[in-house]
């Protein structure tokens, strides 16, 4: 049975379990080395202990794996890639905190990142996450905010109702690989292009 007919309750059985860890924790190491090699940065898969089992309890909790990288060394810098077995789809995600200023004033600062590098801000979109961890549940790409700038609009992710200032902003893409998710091949070609293009449009721009 191909891991996708699961339910997400499901558990998965240990042969299965054991092709998709053995292959998958050498591919996220090769994501590493194919980022340092493709970037102008060094890329490091931040292990927290023993990945094999992480990558188990992953599995049979959520059915999505998600590995978390380092960009130079800096533990702080960091971004993350999910790759969901149910659904096919890979996510990355950056997290950004801005200090200075309200919810409006963070908002443009983390606008300022992407205005000239990013070439596909449609497809990057932000969630402002506010005290108690409450966010605007809508989908705002950087490209919805920038014309909401551009227009001398509000933007949409501020919500006074839910704190004047914004605890932190994940940045975050998805991509849906359909049937590449399950030709070995074509998956390790997407996987290492969406990596790269979240690294040097995404989260290579974020500053610290």
């Amino acid at each position: 049975m191909a891991i996708h007919d699961f339910n997400p309750a499901q558990k998965v059985l240990k042969p299965t379990l054991s092709v998709i860890t053995d292959a998958y924790r050498q591919e996220e190491k090769d994501v590493a080395l194919q980022l340092t090699d493709k970037s102008n940065f060094h890329i490091q898969l931040l292990n927290k202990g023993d990945r094999e089992t992480e990558m188990i309890d992953q599995i049979q909790s959520s059915k999505v794996i998600t590995s978390t990288y380092m960009i130079e060394g800096d533990k702080k810098n960091t971004f993350s890639i999910e790759i969901d077995l149910i659904r096919h789809t890979v996510r990355c995600s950056a997290q950004v905190s801005i200090e200075k200023g309200k919810a409006q004033a963070q908002t443009t600062a983390l606008l300022r990142m992407f205005e000239s590098e990013s070439g596909y801000t449609d497809s990057i979109f932000v969630d402002a996450v506010y005290p108690r961890n409450k966010q605007v549940p809508d989908d705002v790409s950087i490209a919805d905010l920038l014309n909401q700038k551009t227009n001398g609009e509000p933007y949409s992710i501020v919500n006074k109702d839910l704190g004047e200032e914004v605890k932190f902003f994940v940045v975050r893409t998805k991509d849906i690989l359909g049937k590449d998710f399950k030709a070995p091949k074509n998956f390790v070609i997407k996987l290492e292009d969406i990596a790269h293009r979240f690294l040097t449009q995404v989260a290579g721009n974020i500053k610290r």
